[in-house]
């Protein structure tokens, strides 16, 4: 379950930043996120297309969420899987055709540890 100052830390982010490994590390910003009723980090897939090889190839992430007032920032680290479910696929379709881009998939982050990122005594701390 995520901290209740990590959720809201994420609702305060316009960006989350998600990253994974492979190959070639990669980390990306997505504007079409959401926190699911079981705590998890949906990212709907416009591109997203390394970041999806990474998952397919059982990389692991991280997410970072860094509102757009102050210094508090948290990092999100946890499995993650790569899914084409009809009901993903339609909820991203409605908060990407605004911007006129399709939602092809998504990534799903199950969070399993969370890092304080803000500056201070705590940085690096988990929750």
């Amino acid at each position: 379950m995520l901290p209740e100052k990590v959720k809201t830390a994420l609702a305060n982010s316009k960006l989350w930043v998600l990253a994974t490994s492979g190959d070639t590390p990669n980390a990306v910003m997505n504007l079409f996120h959401e926190i699911d009723e079981n705590d998890h980090l949906v990212f709907y897939q416009v591109f997203l297309n390394k970041t999806v090889e990474n998952i397919k190839n059982g990389s692991s992430a991280a997410v970072v969420a860094h509102p757009q007032e102050g210094m508090e920032a948290y990092q999100i680290k946890g499995k993650a899987y790569y899914s084409t479910a009809q009901k993903l696929v339609d909820r991203g379709k409605q908060l990407t055709a605004r911007h006129h881009m399709p939602c092809k998939g998504a990534v799903v982050v199950e969070p399993e540890v969370c890092y304080i990122l803000t500056p201070g005594p705590d940085n690096g701390k988990i929750l």
